[in-house]
């Protein structure tokens, strides 16, 4: 296994803009034996991507000395109006552990005046509509137990963010958090080839 791991690390890294990328991750268009599978990226447009089952995400910046990946949701940048829809797996078979995280849910009711479901709407700009809307999309507390979700709620994602708890706060508070990206730990298991997210790291 040691032999394995040395033979990654003798691969020569490349850059995709300012974001190096070595062992263990690795560019779709590198050999396999650059890293592993759960490890690989995309650059576009010099821009690093993290593809994931449920969503992308831009790569930031890797720290190979701490271990940690700072990534941030494509949604967010794309207008004003975007809402996150990207999820880290949590599945235990994906090798992904996320400590901190809320939900993004869709109902279709409006909340008014609630500190447990956050407006998830940056649109307040926006010109109304003759037509009211079918469904509104709302932040819950990642710790909210699934007996506590409304009947007619539908999680769309859970997303990562910096804060054990979203209770209470404001649509701009959150937004401002998550626009600052967030930041994981990783591992890896040579004989697997899996990434596990060991926790959100607070910075």
């Amino acid at each position: 296994m040691l032999a394995l791991v040395e033979a990654y690390t003798k691969i020569v890294s490349n850059f995709c803009g300012s974001v190096n990328i070595s062992y263990p991750f690795r560019l779709k268009t590198q050999p396999r034996s650059c890293g592993f599978k759960g490890f690989e990226l995309v650059c576009e447009n010099d821009r690093t991507i993290f593809p994931m089952k449920y969503g992308n995400f831009y790569v930031q910046n890797i720290s190979y000395l701490y271990r940690t990946i700072h990534l941030l949701d494509v949604n967010l940048v794309k207008d004003n109006c975007s809402i996150p829809h990207s999820s880290i797996p949590v599945y235990p078979t994906s090798g992904l552990y996320v400590d901190s995280e809320m939900y993004l849910v869709n109902y279709r009711m409006k909340m008014n005046n609630s500190r447990v479901y956050i407006d998830a709407s940056r649109c307040t700009n926006r010109s109304p509509s003759p037509t009211p809307p079918a469904n509104f999309f709302y932040f819950l507390d990642g710790g909210t137990a699934p007996s506590n979700f409304h009947q007619s709620c539908t999680v769309e994602a859970q997303v990562p963010i910096m804060l054990s708890n979203i209770t209470g706060l404001s649509t701009f508070d959150i937004y401002e958090m998550l626009m600052m990206g967030v930041h994981l730990s990783f591992d890896t298991y040579a004989f697997t080839g899996f990434l596990v997210w060991n926790s959100v790291v607070n910075v």
